[in-house]
Order: structure tokens, then sequence, then C-alpha cells
């Protein structure tokens, strides 16, 4: 009987010294957003974040108008699965200083495309070019 107690404590033992600390072993399963900048529409700044979870990826798109001369503007970002098939995000704001974000979840984890458009008082329209994220 002591025979066994002793090999329970010395397994114990050679196991606590390998174990890893709780922030260690909290910090490993909880992963950490991907933030990204969006490139800018002439008076918009644009700017999102991603996070994979297993077979989910969320993404979250963001977007300020900074000039008088632009009536408004997006921000969009498009995920595509493996089969070309998209699912859209997209957020808008409108009149200098205004902000808005916007999320999705979705299974379309193959790529992430992203880019920002904004549209003077007169109607002209302004695209950013388009960057891929993943």
């Amino acid at each position: 009987m002591l025979r066994k107690l002793s090999a329970v404590v010395a397994a114990a033992a050679a196991l606590g010294f390998t174990a890893l600390p709780a922030s260690a072993a909290t910090a490993a399963t909880h992963a950490k957003p991907h933030a990204f900048s969006i490139p800018d529409a002439p008076g918009v700044k644009a700017w999102g974040s991603y996070l994979k979870s297993g077979r989910t990826v969320k993404v979250t798109v963001c977007v300020k108008d900074t000039s008088r001369a632009i009536f408004g503007g997006a921000a969009i970002g498009v995920a595509f699965n493996s089969a070309g098939k998209d699912k859209p995000v997209t957020a808008s704001a409108i009149g200098l200083g205004h902000s808005s974000c916007r999320s999705m979840t979705t299974t379309f984890t193959r790529h992430l495309y992203v880019d920002s458009v904004s549209a003077t008082l007169n109607g002209k329209p302004h695209v950013s070019r388009v960057k891929r994220i993943y």
C-alpha cells in the first residue's frame, strides 16, 4: 500500500513540474483577434479584425467619415469558401465624424478581401484598392 501511495505522489509531482501555469493554459485556449488595415478611400478611415475559431471566422469591419467634402463612406469585407461562394459584411458612415462597425460569423474561411468606398456631396464615387487579408 505504501509503495502504491509513493508511486502516485511521485507521478503527481512529476506532472506538476511539467504542467503549464494557469495563465499560460488560459492564453493558449483563447485566440486573439487579428487586426488589419483597410485601404482608405478619400475622406474615410477604415479598419477591421478577424478571429478564427475552429471552422468559423468572425470578421469585423469599421469605417469613419473624416472629411466635410465626403457625403459618406463604407468598409466592405468579403469572405470566400473553397467553392468560390462569398459572404459580405459592410459598415457605412454618413456625416463628418460618424463611424460604424459591423461583424459577421461565417464558415467561409478560405479568403478574406477588403476595401473601402466613399462618395462626394455631388455623388462622385471613390473606391480604394482591394486588399487580401488571408
